[in-house]
């Protein structure tokens, strides 16, 4: 990112941004920085000439909404079309929703996200609600949620569909098909909770995927978010709030494995149960 913040301070610097701190030592500059961020101090926007946390926490609260939103969306969508996946396997309904999958994956979010606004743009022409509908709040958010769900169901899908047909080929769930038990039976009681541990380790490495594609979204759809703040910072050269912004989202990001690790670390005795009470069909 080309620019100087002293130079690009057009909106002019503040108090604690003095010309004399421009000829610090590179190091001087990096311990000031790091000692005024752990004291709350992100700096001093340029563009909106007010101090960067008060901007960066509300966007921040706006995107960690959508994400929960969406991944509960994503979450309660993957599960029920593994397990009708899994349940009625070879048939037609199962080719659907592998087709679904795969379009899912293939599908590039910002070409979903301008499909969605044409067909929204083409809809409201022809309401005569069109002024008032247009670019709320609550509109860009439903459409923001749904692009997200729809980008990431596909591949949990895909992923917890893999770990069902894993764990359906255990000489357990043999065991319990001779013994009579039904197939929904057999999902439900013997084969998801085994499952669920490694789909757990899946989220976590795709969680980049999640927080990047999130950023696109925001920013396609006007939604005021972090990819919304980090474009508009980057494109004004507001060196002190991208930088603030983009150390936010790697530090959600972390945040995020962090709980999914410890997720899997309480879920771990659940899953080895689970092992055991099946073994022992």
């Amino acid at each position: 990112m080309p620019g100087d913040p002293f130079y690009a301070a057009s909106m002019g610097l503040s108090s604690s941004a003095t010309p004399d701190s421009h000829f610090l030592y590179f190091y001087e500059q990096f311990i000031d920085w790091v000692t005024k961020l752990l004291q709350g101090d992100f700096g001093w926007s340029f563009l909106f000439n007010r101090p960067v946390a008060t901007i960066l926490f509300p966007a921040l609260k706006n995107s960690f909404f959508l994400v929960m939103i969406g991944l509960a969306v994503t979450l309660s969508c993957s599960y029920g079309l593994s397990i009708l996946a899994a349940l009625y396997r070879e048939s037609f309904l199962s080719k659907i929703i592998n087709a679904f999958t795969l379009l899912s994956i293939s599908v590039p979010t910002f070409w979903l996200c301008i499909l969605f606004l044409s067909l929204y743009l083409k809809a409201i022409t022809f309401s005569a609600e069109a002024q008032i509908l247009n670019s709320t709040f609550e509109i860009n958010s439903l459409f923001a949620i749904l692009i997200f769900a729809l980008t990431h169901i596909g591949i949990f899908t895909h992923h917890f569909k893999t770990q069902l047909d894993s764990t359906l080929r255990e000489n357990y769930i043999k065991t319990a098909k001779a013994k009579g038990a039904r197939r929904l039976q057999i999902l439900m009681n013997h084969a998801t909770l085994p499952s669920l541990f490694p789909f757990l380790g899946m989220m976590s490495i795709t969680l980049g995927q999640i927080f990047s594609g999130q950023l696109v979204i925001e920013i396609i759809f006007d939604y005021p978010g972090m990819g919304s703040l980090i474009m508009d910072s980057i494109m004004n050269n507001d060196i002190p709030l991208a930088s603030s912004s983009v150390l936010m989202m790697i530090l959600a990001a972390l945040f995020a494995s962090f709980l999914l690790t410890i997720t899997e670390h309480f879920i771990l005795p659940y899953h080895h149960l689970a092992l055991e009470k099946n073994h022992a069909i």
